[in-house]
């Protein structure tokens, strides 16, 4: 899995990307199109059993975030910015006890 990593502040953030592909009738289709798009992190082939393993998907793109003990941390249905990404990071820290996060 692709690591992402950002140093602010004196402080690292490493994240985990990976992509499920839910709408799709071929697979070789969704490769082609994650390589149009220069997707760098990788994709599962989802169906609905993988998906009812995350929770409900009220629309795509939908993106949850992790916290690093395996519990969710946040929910995004849309575009998903890095900016958006830093935030739940952020709100996570704020409102988590300090022992969940070590």
């Amino acid at each position: 899995m692709r690591r992402r990593t950002k140093i602010a502040a004196g402080v690292i953030l490493a994240i985990v990307v990976l992509g499920i592909a839910m709408d799709y009738k071929d697979p070789q289709y969704v490769i082609s199109f994650a390589d149009d798009l220069l997707v760098t992190f990788p994709i599962v082939l989802g169906n609905q059993k993988i998906a009812s393993q995350i929770g409900r998907i009220s629309g795509l793109p939908t993106t949850y975030l992790y916290s690093p003990q395996g519990t969710l941390a946040a929910q995004n249905v849309g575009a998903l910015t890095r900016q958006s990404v830093e935030r739940y990071i952020d709100q996570w820290n704020a409102t988590s006890k300090p022992a969940a996060r070590k």
